[in-house]
């Protein structure tokens, strides 16, 4: 691999906007770490274990609202052309994402009504769906795309400080549940409210009809499809565990999943560094925009072994400092995640820097949605029993069924059009 070409990106105000983005993601990092382990004594492990089900709500709904946006919409913005372009594109995006608010609260209710711990907290589950609206209308796709970093980061990482702030202040036992639910709710909504202000500054909203934000739906479906398949065996397994077994197991798997959690959140800034980028040297010549998306495979992957290495070793001493002894029973759960990471780096990085790039959009698709069916199967037979484990050897299995698939794709690809 010839470095000197992978680090062609972070020359001159490229490598401003990389320590940038990590610095700010930062936060993203430790943002999880300090509020779980707060949240795990003051609320204690059952309501923590609510706490967890309704949140992995929130997550999934948010991405009925963000609709694969995020990825579209990135990669649309970055190959507009003009000003008044980009603002067609975001007015069109803001009233999809609208018009999906009421489906979005549609399905909560569904998902309530079918999960026994989130069915006894009505309150704190409605608060949850308000989490997921508020964050599935986030701009940070548009700033991504107009690479107005600073902007975007500085607007997400704000809400979540400002949230953070407040729950440490004003959460102290399990009664206060849907305080905490509702701090983050408000943290998201101020998110949004600063963001779509400063986007729509940049290029004011134009007039839009329903026909046409529908029909922006409708080409981001196979994308919404790949992200809801995702869902499924990511933000959506405490969700699921906490319907199979109990709010316990549930808080055992959300604890240890957090920290591994925090580890690939880091991988969210490659697309705002890299996809930008890729998308118009992909368009243009997709051989050399494959090349370099496997160099960049080739790096992440390293990276995130070491990590991976890392918590796998320390794990019972990570579990008992950040979640206290009533967590000891993490440690197991969180090494089988910590084995995991390096094909999660590895999974995201062909998704989001070769797949979207080279407009694979229906390969992801079918992809992901037999990778969910896969981990709800396995998820099904394995967490009644095992509960929190069952649930990360779930995970694991499934995670590593898609990079095998990937791997054989490509492989294939190459053979027939010699593009590596």
């Amino acid at each position: 691999m010839k470095l000197s070409k992978f680090l062609h990106f972070f020359r001159g105000p490229a490598l401003g906007n990389a320590l940038f983005v990590y610095a700010a993601y930062s936060f993203r990092f430790v943002s999880p770490l300090l509020l779980y382990p707060l949240l795990t004594r003051r609320l204690g492990t059952e309501a923590f274990g609510v706490y967890a089900a309704a949140y992995s709500m929130a997550l999934m709904l948010s991405v009925v609202i963000e609709f694969g946006f995020t990825l579209s919409g990135t990669r649309d913005i970055a190959l507009a052309r003009t000003s008044e372009t980009r603002a067609q594109i975001a007015s069109k995006v803001i009233i999809a994402k609208i018009i999906l608010l009421p489906v979005a609260a549609l399905v909560g209710a569904v998902l309530i009504s079918t999960n026994p711990t989130l069915n006894n907290y009505i309150f704190a589950s409605a608060i949850a769906i308000a989490i997921g609206c508020a964050q599935g209308l986030s701009t940070l796709w548009y700033f991504q795309g107009t690479q107005r970093l600073k902007t975007a980061f500085f607007v997400e990482v704000l809400g979540q400080i400002s949230a953070l702030i407040a729950i440490v202040a004003l959460v102290s036992s399990s009664a206060d549940l849907e305080t905490a639910l509702g701090l983050q709710a408000a943290g998201f909504a101020l998110n949004f409210a600063l963001g779509a202000t400063l986007m729509f500054r940049e290029c004011p909203f134009q007039r839009t009809r329903i026909s046409d934000a529908l029909k922006v739906i409708r080409q981001s479906s196979l994308l919404f499809l790949v992200r809801a398949s995702n869902v499924i065996f990511t933000t959506a397994s405490v969700f699921i565990l906490a319907g199979l077994s109990n709010p316990y197991q549930a808080a055992l798997y959300g604890a240890s999943e957090r920290i591994t959690g925090a580890f690939a959140a880091l991988l969210n800034p490659l697309s705002a560094l890299f996809m930008p980028k890729l998308v118009p040297i992909a368009d243009a010549d997709p051989r050399r925009g494959l090349k370099l998306a496997l160099r960049l495979l080739t790096v992440v992957v390293l990276i995130y072994a070491v990590f991976a290495a890392a918590i796998f070793v320390t794990a019972p001493t990570l579990t008992a400092l950040a979640f206290g002894s009533s967590f000891s029973a993490a440690s197991s759960v969180l090494q089988i995640l910590a084995i995991n990471l390096p094909i999660i780096a590895a999974n995201t990085v062909i998704n989001i820097q070769i797949l979207i790039p080279l407009r694979k959009d229906r390969v992801m698709m079918i992809v992901m949605a037999a990778a969910g069916a896969a981990n709800v199967l396995i998820a099904i037979i394995l967490t009644p029993i095992h509960g929190a484990i069952g649930m990360a050897v779930a995970r694991l299995a499934t995670e590593s069924l898609i990079l095998i698939f990937y791997t054989i794709y490509l492989i294939f690809k190459n053979q027939k059009t010699k593009m590596l």
